[in-house]
């Protein structure tokens, strides 16, 4: 019956290795009830975005190769929360906007929504049930999702970085601002909230061209860059067949408005 942690008190060294301790001593049967627990929830979570695929996303059940990228995303965001979280680094830095960018990017905002929405009450879970961390996922997700809906230059991806980490920063400091908290706590967590948005164009910008080549998937980015004039065989062809050459590209903006 030793106190060990009073609320509201900074938790040292000394107190968390008996905090540690204690949850070693738990008995098994605890644990092994406390993990049929997760993966009921787990289980619940994945069943809502199957049911949304076969009613809404038909057409992603019919290739495996689209099943098989979205499930690619939600794991590695799910492994990279939970590094983030047994390690020393704050929570607010896990990049779930980075997962709804590339959902959106490489498969359908609607898709991409219900997903983040479902990733982050799985992100606020393996925080230690942190309703804030599921809120500013939740916030800095669909922010990215909307930021990347046009996108024809991967430099504009930064762009939308910028906008999620912003989106970031406001619910941070709106956080702060209705709990009271010190003006420097919540500004920290606010300019984290910023970074995380930033880190999260950066992953996008780096693993994009990886899905999109192991999937074999076309984005706008690609068809754009497809169509560089400045190609050596565009160029050729300026010279060699200029009739064939103009007539590509008219037929290509037909294509495009259509």
């Amino acid at each position: 019956n030793e106190l060990i942690l009073n609320k509201g008190e900074r938790v040292s060294k000394g107190q968390m290795l008996k905090l540690e301790a204690i949850e070693q001593r738990e008995p098994s049967p605890v644990k092994v009830v406390a993990f049929f627990g997760i993966a009921l929830i787990l289980s619940l979570l994945m069943l809502l975005l199957v049911l949304y695929i076969e009613f809404y996303e038909p057409d992603l059940i019919v290739g495996n190769k689209e099943l098989l990228l979205l499930a690619s995303i939600c794991i590695l965001i799910t492994i990279t929360a939970k590094i983030i979280v047994i390690s020393p680094w704050p929570s607010n830095l896990i990049p779930v906007s980075a997962a709804s960018m590339l959902i959106a990017l490489l498969l359908n905002n609607r898709l991409a929504i219900i997903t983040t929405c479902l990733l982050s009450i799985l992100i606020g879970m393996i925080s230690g049930g942190r309703l804030d961390i599921a809120t500013a996922s939740l916030v800095g997700g669909i922010i990215g999702i909307f930021a990347v809906r046009n996108v024809r230059r991967r430099s504009q991806l930064i762009t939308a970085g910028f906008a999620v980490g912003f989106a970031n920063m406001a619910y941070f400091i709106g956080v702060g601002l209705v709990n009271s908290l010190d003006f420097h706590t919540y500004m920290t967590e606010a300019f984290i909230g910023l970074a995380n948005g930033v880190m999260s164009a950066i992953i996008v910008t780096g693993v994009l061209p990886i899905f999109e080549s192991a999937s074999k998937t076309i984005t706008d980015i690609s068809l754009l860059e497809i169509a560089d004039l400045n190609h050596p065989i565009l160029k050729e062809m300026v010279i060699k067949a200029p009739g064939t050459y103009h007539h590509s590209l008219v037929v290509g903006n037909l294509a495009e408005a259509a």
